[in-house]
């Protein structure tokens, strides 16, 4: 079974350390990206011990049989005597030391002592003090309990309390100095109180502190957290999954929960949250048969071969008809997925209505193509591919054509609404989509290089890549599958898939070419949603990358990494802080609005869109260094494309209307980056 490697990132806590606190005789942080399960010299309550963390991994220290204080991290005591060990054995050599007795095993028994100064920290010893002392000259400081190697030495002895070093007999005028947490000024010779330090005096003592924070607590906003020690706060650490619930610390991951579709996989991963999605869709229509698939496409999913010497005829070499084309190689444990769908209907050689050359996607929503598919072969799984044609609905160019359409950008929310559409009917239906993105496009029909759709492609794919992310449906990368091949995976017309012999040959060789990648990419994509679905196998995928951010300007969704596609619904954000983008252009904009965070450690080539459902109109804005208005920086309807220096950028959809009759709905927002060769991308982020 494959397996994609999960993005192990460290986590500054685990679910338990909601309620840490640092010690304070911690000097530095520990490094917040090691993978430890908790931080040097951190304490906290769980199952009534204190617990403290030692070498990367909690310990207990303090047994609390009447329970544990979760702010202080001390054991509660009981108002009568001191309690009793929580056992009455113990191992030879074993020490505890709880509620201000230390308790020793010489015997296999517990041995008490009570404590003068209570428990250390490290629940293995009595304290050794409770304040700090003034002797002979010398003052010690206590620190949590124990006595800091360092001793100050005193010019002008103890005070007489003995708790701290006697000030100077002899002053300058105006000296000042910080003693007993007080601010004294030499003033005729003697020493003055300015004022009360509450907070003590600073490190140089010539002043009071000035508090910025408490050891131990902890904010976490904006993906990253940060703690507090010594009275600084740590260089803010990035949190894998995000800030908790309540902003203090990041938050766990959670395996239950949508992933993002990384580049760095070929096929998306099948989680457990991924197959929930497919067992639901499975669950509207119990009667589907498990061994049969349908073809939705265009000329890359045609089964038909006659007549068109460009078309292979697509996974048609795995029917029982042409056994002796099929190649495995490494791949052995595709043999039952392939003899699974022989039967019945031989699903792999069927010609459907629902796959045809030179189609868009509005093709299949027409004359019930998919319906009478469906009740024709009754399927579990549909085959879904389109968009080559789908790019050119609007014309070759990214500005709206005369007779023609809305150009590239116009196409490409045409093709989300379709494709969304497509996909909700089958899966009203019982039926799974497997979706495969788009294949590269190097045919060149438009006079301006600018405009040719190799250059658009990025987009349509991405928008599929979104498209099935959002609804977690297995995808299967075919662009960048395809774009690591010879030739980009094509053929001499620079379009349809290159092929030498069968395409269901998957030796080394075999593999170079485009047919026979789509085979095995769509092919394992079945093998593995089959195995889930219809054998019940357990997943063992896990998850890529959760969704970072919440989508508010304080916490805005997190764009780790390009590609970055992500759907949300305006109406459900209760963020509707900026009417008028005032940098850039007037329009009325009073609808709510959800916000992303991009950063970028280089100049930047990107495409940015952000395409809507049909009942909404929603509007992109970038924004540069802030979150109000007038950081705006860059506005489209649906589409922009350039470079971008180095720098923090927020990425912002709104509902384009006035107050009260804005148009929010859902959407579908990406940032790819430009081929190399992108002559688009060679000027600074413009709008379309």
């Amino acid at each position: 079974m494959r397996k994609f490697s999960l993005l192990v990132c460290a986590v500054l806590c685990l679910s338990a350390c909601s309620d840490e606190v640092v010690t304070p005789q911690q000097n530095t942080p520990s490094d917040p990206t090691k993978p430890s399960g908790c931080h040097e010299g951190y304490r906290r309550c769980k199952d009534n011990f204190v617990q403290f963390c030692e070498s990367g991994e909690w310990k207990n220290t303090d047994a609390c049989p009447y329970g544990c204080d979760t702010q202080k991290f001390v054991c509660l005591s009981d108002p009568g005597e001191t309690p009793e060990p929580p056992t009455a054995k113990c191992q030879q050599g074993e020490e505890l030391c709880t509620n201000g007795t230390m308790m020793t095993c010489p015997n296999g028994e517990w041995e008490k002592q009570n404590c003068e100064f209570g428990c250390a920290p490290s629940g293995k010893a009595c304290a050794e003090c409770s304040s700090d002392k003034c002797e002979e000259g010398q003052k010690s400081i206590c620190e949590d309990g124990l006595w800091v190697k360092t001793v100050v030495d005193c010019p002008e002895g103890c005070n007489e309390e003995g708790t701290d070093c006697a000030p100077p007999k002899d002053c300058t005028e105006g000296q000042m100095l910080c003693s007993e947490k007080q601010l004294k000024q030499c003033t005729n010779k003697e020493w003055t109180t300015v004022k009360e330090c509450p907070d003590g005096c600073n490190a140089e003592q010539t002043d009071c502190l000035i508090k910025i924070c408490n050891d131990g607590d902890a904010v976490c906003t904006d993906g990253s957290v940060k703690n507090c020690m010594d009275n600084a706060w740590s260089t803010p650490a990035p949190c894998p999954y995000g800030c908790d619930n309540e902003g203090k610390v990041c938050a766990e991951q959670n395996l239950n929960q949508p992933t993002r579709y990384l580049m760095k996989n070929r096929i998306s991963p099948i989680t457990p949250y991924v197959v929930e999605q497919m067992k639901a869709i499975a669950a509207k229509n119990t009667s589907r048969d498990g061994n049969v698939f349908m073809k939705v496409g265009d000329s890359h999913y045609d089964a038909d071969i006659q007549g068109n010497g460009w078309n292979y005829g697509f996974m048609t070499c795995f029917s029982s008809k042409d056994k002796d084309q099929v190649t495995l190689d490494s791949h052995t444990e595709l043999q039952a997925v392939i003899d699974a769908f022989q039967s019945k209907v031989d699903s792999f050689i069927r010609d459907s209505d629902t796959a045809v050359g030179g189609k868009m996607t509005n093709y299949v929503l027409s004359e019930n193509r998919l319906e009478n598919e469906i009740k024709e072969i009754n399927p579990r799984f549909a085959l879904f591919g389109f968009g080559t044609n789908d790019v050119n609905a609007g014309g070759n160019s990214y500005s709206k054509v005369s007779g023609v359409g809305n150009g590239y950008p116009g196409a490409l929310q045409l093709y989300y609404q379709r494709v969304s559409k497509a996909l909700d009917i089958m899966m009203n239906a019982g039926v799974i989509p497997l979706i495969s993105g788009v294949a590269p496009n190097s045919k060149t029909p438009a006079s301006n290089k600018g405009d040719q759709p190799q250059y658009a492609v990025p987009l349509f794919d991405a928008v599929s890549r979104g498209i099935a992310e959002h609804r977690q449906l297995p995808w299967y990368d075919t662009f960048n599958d395809f774009m690591a091949l010879p030739s980009n995976g094509l053929q001499k017309d620079n379009i349809h898939e290159s092929k030498n012999g069968s395409p269901c040959n998957f030796t080394p060789e075999g593999l170079k070419y485009g047919a026979n990648a789509r085979n095995l990419g769509t092919i394992t994509m079945l093998y593995h949603s089959w195995q889930t679905i219809v054998n019940s196998v357990a997943p063992t995928d896990d998850i890529e990358e959760a969704f970072a951010g919440a989508g508010s300007p304080t916490d805005p969704y997190l764009i780790t990494s390009l590609p970055y596609t992500h759907s949300a619904n305006t109406a459900e954000s209760s963020n509707s802080l900026i009417d008028v983008y005032t940098a850039c252009k007037d329009s009325p904009e009073y609808g709510p609005e959800l916000y992303y965070k991009l950063v970028l450690d280089k100049k930047t080539r990107v495409k940015i869109f952000a395409v809507s459902s049909q009942d909404s109109d929603l509007d992109l804005h970038v924004l540069k260094d802030g979150t109000t208005a007038d950081k705006c920086f860059r506005r489209a309807d649906i589409f922009m494309q350039g470079y971008l220096e180095a720098g923090t950028y927020y990425i912002v959809v709104d509902s384009y209307g006035n107050s009260g009759s804005s148009k929010k709905g859902q959407y579908l927002m990406g940032v790819v980056e430009c081929l190399s060769d992108d002559p688009n991308c060679d000027v600074e982020l413009k709008s379309y």
